[in-house]
């Protein structure tokens, strides 16, 4: 899931045109993909694994969207939280997006994913 933020992030700087990513929450399994201004594709489209559910806080509407600007930089912020749909493992994962630069940070997440204000209440803990 970074990986794919961070090519599209990439791919925006890089074609001088911006990038919309759009995170398929409700699609089962979940999926990411992404087109820039002329309509072309900035990323490799994604299938995450299935069993695996994404929540987001980002774009409270609809299926979240990122869009990163030619030098890489979002006017979005919030969490994307990964975890198994089974609960076969308590672990959850995390992805904070910061707006202004695009600044991204992996962790460990603690709290619901029940709701949209579950995920931005919920603890996202990250490495520097």
């Amino acid at each position: 899931m970074r990986g794919a933020l961070q090519q599209a992030q990439r791919e925006a700087m890089r074609k001088s045109k911006p990038c919309t990513v759009t995170l398929g929450t409700s699609d089962n399994p979940p999926t990411v993909s992404a087109i820039n201004s002329s309509g072309d594709s900035c990323v490799i489209n994604r299938e995450l694994q299935n069993g695996v559910e994404m929540s987001s806080n980002i774009d409270g509407s609809g299926s979240p969207e990122i869009k990163f600007n030619i030098r890489g930089g979002t006017g979005d912020r919030g969490k994307i939280v990964l975890h198994m749909a089974d609960a076969s493992t308590q672990e959850k994962k995390c992805i904070v997006l910061s707006s202004g630069i695009g600044l991204m940070r992996s962790g460990n997440y603690s709290g619901n994913t029940d709701s949209y204000s579950d995920i931005t209440n919920g603890e996202c803990t990250t490495s520097r």
